[in-house]
């Protein structure tokens, strides 16, 4: 077999944790293990997965790239609950952020994921050198401030993620049908990380294996060293491969005297954990909808599948969720939220549904996080608009176990008990988690941020440097409200002036009542593996 052969046998396609820039016209920053498109910017390896988690977060804190799963096109009347948490910019609405603007926050994260700290240092500098120059100094202040805090990460030692000092160690075993890969990362005696790669025999070679492995897994970056239990052939020429790709040596190390006690000791961890991994091979997709069709007694094979969740506190502030499932994946584009102002949370559950089923096309399956009142509730709705051609069922909690499914009911109020570790059943398990993680959260922000939504009324159409200045000279809205036209002319110019008397006046009239935008926010790639990888926020 030659290595084209060899390469087409062997897909590398879970990697070490990732950051990509989204190829959009609003980019986003997301987290993965694969690499799906070759028109996103890929940037990485990072590890270990914690500082990871810790890492994704600071982005989101000092560059506030939007993390919604929206069309951005500049006309939304106010931004979500993300711009007064300080994590995205707003460019939803063009009079905050304007998409010349959001392209610079974009390329100033480029710049910073690159890695160079001279570079990136000289372009910020650059840039508020020339805003000092023209004068405005509230946007040079804003860049100062992505600088410094871009500075304390690059000097904080603790958040040296990057592997480019870092040392692999692979390892091959062979069994009867199997080769599997070991792959362990470390700094020093510290241990950063590991995976495993299994492939079948398919008349292949450890050798094979091992050099296919090597030259896929490192597709943008390359660690100091890698070094290996055993020889193959080619490898002076892949060494030479990864010199010239990456502009600088990348050691192909024979370990002759034997491994180092932490490798030796991280090795075993990651062959442990991977046999656990191995147990349960992982179904095809049609027979995982075939299983689906028999167990709910479907008229065909469900292709789209949709998860419905409700959130809420004391009855109040009523948050739907909706997420799609289509072919084997969950669809972030076409998750639903729906602000609903209900009594309660039956009538909510109604309501939402209703709102669902207005619009076509309706799901194989849906899927109803709850009991036998919600499952009802959602079965008057379809019932009343004589929907029939959509099953539904509803996912039952064990009692004090949240997190876990202990059966399924169905329309007839049928009950289906859970079989944990089945891959059909977890399928559905995942769409209840993805559902309800979507709809809690979006609960919290819209819960955490209502009272800053009385200043969007003043502040509609003012962009986020005009608002830090007049909030810097009126500490409250009752300063505001008192100030003098003289004063407001003085700071913001009279046609300001006009547009904030204007929406003072409109909230006295109690004019253009403001509607909280809720938007499902993501932060990992949708089947890039990368589900665990979820932001830690600095406080």
């Amino acid at each position: 077999m030659n290595r084209n052969e060899a390469k087409n046998s062997i897909i590398v396609e879970r990697l070490y944790p990732h950051l990509k820039i989204t190829k959009e016209k609003f980019p986003r920053l997301l987290v993965t293990r694969k690499i799906t498109t070759k028109k996103d910017e890929y940037f990485g390896a990072f590890l270990p997965e914690t500082g990871v988690r810790i890492l994704i977060g600071m982005l989101n804190k000092i560059f506030r790239l939007r993390s919604c799963e929206i069309k951005i096109k500049g006309d939304f009347p106010q931004p979500c609950a993300m711009f007064y948490e300080k994590r995205c910019v707003a460019p939803c609405v063009a009079e905050i952020c304007s998409g010349e603007e959001y392209a610079e926050y974009v390329e100033t994260l480029r710049q910073f994921l690159s890695g160079d700290e001279y570079k990136f240092t000289e372009y910020l500098s650059g840039k508020i050198n020339q805003l000092a120059e023209n004068l405005d100094f509230e946007k040079a202040a804003k860049w100062r401030d992505i600088l410094v805090n871009s500075q304390k990460l690059f000097a904080d030692k603790k958040r040296n993620l990057r592997l480019d000092d870092a040392v692999d160690t692979y390892e091959v075993e062979e069994t009867s049908e199997n080769f599997t890969v070991y792959l362990v990362t470390t700094r020093g005696r510290k241990f950063l990380g590991g995976t495993h790669f299994v492939f079948p025999k398919n008349n292949l070679t450890a050798e094979m294996v091992l050099a296919e492995t090597i030259r896929q897994f490192y597709q943008f970056y390359a660690p100091k060293e890698i070094r290996l239990t055993q020889d193959f052939p080619a490898r002076k020429s892949l060494q030479n491969t990864l010199r010239e790709k990456f502009a600088r040596p990348v050691k192909i190390l024979i370990v002759k005297d034997g491994l180092n006690v932490t490798t030796i000791q991280k090795l075993k961890r990651t062959k442990f954990e991977s046999k656990f991994e191995q147990i349960g091979e992982p179904k095809p997709l049609e027979q995982i909808k075939t299983e689906l069709r028999d167990i709910f007694n479907l008229k065909k094979k469900p292709s789209k599948i949709e998860a419905f969740d409700v959130a809420h506190i004391s009855n109040k502030n009523f948050i739907a969720a909706g997420i799609v499932w289509e072919n084997g994946e969950i669809k972030p584009e076409k998750t639903r939220l729906y602000a609903v102002d209900e009594q309660n949370e039956l009538s909510a559950m109604a309501n939402s549904v209703a709102q669902r089923f207005t619009q076509k096309p309706f799901p194989d399956l849906l899927l109803i996080d709850g009991g036998i009142s919600q499952l009802r509730a959602a079965a008057e709705v379809l019932e009343t608009m004589h929907i029939k051609n959509v099953v539904l069922i509803s996912a039952v909690k064990p009692p004090n176990r949240h997190s876990e499914i202990s059966h399924f009911l169905t329309f007839d109020e049928r009950k289906i008990d859970f079989v944990t570790a089945d891959q059909t059943y977890e399928t559905l398990r995942r769409l209840r988690d993805e559902v309800h993680t979507v709809a809690n959260e979006a609960h919290r922000r819209q819960r955490d941020n209502q009272h800053l939504y009385q200043f969007e009324k003043i502040f509609r159409g003012f962009d986020e440097v005009e608002r830090k200045k007049i909030l810097r000279s009126f500490d409250s809205v009752c300063k505001l409200i008192n100030a003098t036209e003289k004063d407001l002319i003085n700071l913001i110019g009279t046609e300001k002036n006009q547009k904030l008397r204007q929406n003072l006046a409109d909230i006295d009239e109690d004019k253009n009542p403001l509607t909280i935008p809720i938007v499902p926010i993501r932060f990992d790639e949708i089947g890039g593996a990368a589900e665990d990888l979820l932001p830690i926020f600095p406080r």
